[in-house]
Formats: C-alpha cells, sequence, structure tokens
C-alpha cells in the first residue's frame, strides 16, 4: 500500500546542502528509497516547497554537488508522476477553526494537504507543529529526523504507519 508523504522545505534545503553533508546523504538515500517502494510524496502547486524546488533547479548551477542533487531528485522523483503528486490550490479545503487558529500561516497548506490526501502523513522537521496537533488524532505528523532513521533502517517500512 503506497502512502502518500507531505513534506516542507527540508527536503529541498538538504539537497541543497544548506543542513550539512549527513542530512544531504540521508535524503538522497531517503529519495533512493522513496523511489525503490509504492511511497510518493503529494504537494499543493504554488505552495513554499513547490516554489523552492523551482528556485534549487536555479541553483543547480552553482556547484557540481548541488547540480548532481538537483539532477537525482529530479530523475527519481519530480519528473516520475507516481512520485510526485501536484495538487491544485483549489482542491484543498479551509482548516476548522481550531486549527485555523493554531497553525502559523506558511504552514497551514501542509496541513491543508494532509487532510484532503487520504492516508497521507506529514514529515517536517519544524518541531512547534508537532506539538501544536497532539490532541488532534486525524492528523498524523511526524519528525522528520525520526522518521527517516526509521524509514531508512526498516527499507521503506516505518512503524510510523498506521495502515
Amino acid at each position: 500500500m503506497s502512502t502518500p508523504l507531505v513534506i516542507d522545505e527540508w527536503l529541498i534545503a538538504d539537497l541543497n546542502n544548506e543542513n550539512g553533508p549527513l542530512n544531504l546523504e540521508k535524503s538522497l538515500n531517503f529519495i533512493i528509497r522513496i523511489h525503490t517502494v509504492c511511497d510518493h510524496f503529494v504537494m499543493l502547486k504554488d505552495s513554499a516547497i513547490h516554489k523552492k524546488i523551482n528556485r534549487f533547479s536555479k541553483w543547480a548551477n552553482r556547484d557540481i554537488l548541488t547540480k548532481s542533487s538537483f539532477q537525482f531528485f529530479n530523475g527519481l522523483i519530480s519528473t516520475n508522476p507516481k512520485k510526485l503528486i501536484f495538487m491544485n490550490s483549489t482542491a484543498v479545503s479551509a482548516l476548522s477553526p481550531a486549527l485555523n487558529r493554531i497553525t502559523p500561516d506558511d504552514d497551514k497548506y501542509l496541513l491543508q494537504l494532509h487532510l484532503l490526501v487520504r492516508g497521507s502523513m506529514i514529515i517536517t522537521s519544524d518541531k512547534r507543529l508537532i506539538g501544536k496537533y497532539t490532541k488532534f488524532s486525524v492528523i498524523k505528523i511526524y519528525e522528520k529526523e525520526k522518521f527517516i532513521n526509521d524509514y531508512l533502517a526498516n527499507n521503506g517500512i516505518s512503524k510510523f504507519y498506521k495502515h
């Protein structure tokens, strides 16, 4: 069973080597694993991460490492409609008043997309977000580092999956 993964900008930051070589390596391995198992990314068109992917393509001319990371991501994920599914902003609904109140404006798209896509989970590096949603059982949100470590250690099958 394929699991849709909703992510924020951490993946592109890692691939651009903004978070150090260890995160770059883990994210490259994560992409390989996503490519080989049936999971996929779901993103909202014109969201912060979509815009960062577009900027990443322009950064790819800066140095060989960034260029290689971009070509790798582009070849395995962003040009593969089975691995990266874009949703239109017209498809998402407004958040409930309770969620709207506690969700920062720049992160609302993550929740909206997660609530739209059945069986999805949010993977974020933003620990403040994770703590906000513990009382909402419908929201599946996990810390990037823990999720990726588990995902890579278990051949793409994460203990976080609740199928």
